[in-house]
């Protein structure tokens, strides 16, 4: 409905003015190098395809800004929880959310996009953001 819709919306927005906060407030970073990430696209396969997104992080490629929270981990149960009660969304999406969540928090540590402590900030902050908001479960 066009309540859910408009709440939706107002979080998401909220979640963005949040991070951005936190970024300029408390900006952290992961040197690549030091955890042994660096020259990926002289590997080949996929490691180039990762090499690729590590360059797009950063002028410096062995380095990475604003890790915390994870936006990845935070939208994508933010999503879920908008949804979890409402019955016109059916069972099979939302259980899809569900793996969703935990494959995109596993896929962001073992690339070495965010440390464990961003994925546990970023589904914070979808928790924060998403219960004062009201949703309808029709």
């Amino acid at each position: 409905g066009k309540n859910n819709y408009l709440n939706f919306i107002f979080g998401y927005v909220l979640h963005l003015l949040i991070g951005f906060v936190i970024f300029v407030a408390l900006p952290s970073k992961m040197d690549r190098v030091a955890e042994g990430l660096i020259d990926l696209p002289n590997r080949g396969g996929l490691y180039s395809i990762l090499g690729l997104i590590y360059d797009s992080d950063s002028n410096a490629n062995h380095l990475a800004f604003n890790l915390i929270p994870s936006f990845h981990c935070s939208i994508t149960l933010y999503c879920y929880l908008s949804v979890r009660k409402n019955k016109n969304i059916h069972l099979a999406y939302r259980i899809y959310l569900i793996i969703m969540i935990v494959l995109i928090s596993l896929s962001t540590l073992y690339t070495k996009q965010h440390y464990f402590i961003d994925i546990i900030g970023g589904l914070g902050l979808a928790v924060v953001i998403f219960f004062p908001i009201k949703f309808q479960s029709k």
